[in-house]
């Protein structure tokens, strides 16, 4: 997967901090837009139990 440039305000310097904060967000993006649309209503509430 392809690492998008962020435009941040203050770099971050530390390439672990950096890595976590795309994989933050990469699971993030899964869990808001592509896990709704795999999951139906009736399997959203039993994960959520």
């Amino acid at each position: 997967m392809a690492e998008i440039p962020l435009k941040l305000a203050k770099p971050i310097e530390d390439p672990i901090v950096c890595s976590k904060k795309h994989q933050t967000y990469r699971i993030g993006y899964l869990k808001d837009i592509i896990l709704p649309r795999a999951l139906n209503e009736g399997m959203l509430q039993i994960l959520i139990l």
